[in-house]
């Protein structure tokens, strides 16, 4: 049996209209697929959402009552079995190299706390907005001292043994980031759209 080296976790709640993009892309990963597992936490849903995630092979779901994101991440970050944990929004979708990119880079780079892509919000056509350019990294960084990333553009480097001493996901993230801004590795254009 592979490693599993890492965990993509999608909390969903009444997505029905999107959660099978985000599924469909995190299964076109170029990263092997016996080295990550897709993980789909559905947060108490009344729309169909259930049964689209039930149309996919491989893909595991875990129900719960709704509870929020937070805690919807929280279990499953609890289940993940890999190394490191990468959360996508339903909503959301990842370009085909994004996993295998950011993976590597943990991998490789044992003193990186986490590794950041950047994100492109997109119409419900799929398409940038006209006014949508490239950032500097000057421009990303300054973002970034100022806000925090968004959760799902963020990979994260021992999330599992961090989770399992009592770190409560969410609600620490921030603090995450601040005690790692040092170590920071900034990845422009790979991640979620």
């Amino acid at each position: 049996m592979s490693v599993i080296d890492t965990s993509i976790i999608i909390t969903n709640f009444n997505r029905e209209a999107y959660i099978r993009r985000a599924i469909r892309s995190c299964l076109k990963q170029s990263l092997p697929r016996d080295r990550y597992e897709i993980i789909v936490v559905d947060d108490g849903s009344t729309d169909n959402s259930v049964d689209v995630v039930n149309s996919f092979e491989g893909v595991r779901l875990i129900k719960q009552e709704n509870k929020g994101v937070a805690e919807a991440s929280n279990v499953g970050i609890k289940a993940a079995q890999g190394s490191f944990i990468i959360r996508v929004d339903s909503d959301d979708y990842i370009k085909e190299n994004s996993l295998l990119f950011l993976t590597e880079i943990l991998l490789n780079n044992p003193d990186i706390g986490f590794v950041y892509s950047d994100h492109i919000r997109v119409d419900h056509e799929e398409k940038p907005p006209q006014c949508w350019r490239l950032r500097s990294l000057k421009e990303v960084l300054k973002e970034l001292r100022w806000v925090p990333p968004k959760t799902s553009s963020l990979q994260l480097q021992d999330t599992r043994r961090q989770y399992d001493q009592g770190w409560d996901g969410e609600k620490e993230v921030g603090n995450y980031i601040s005690k790692q801004m040092n170590k920071v590795l900034i990845i422009a254009e790979i991640g979620h759209n």
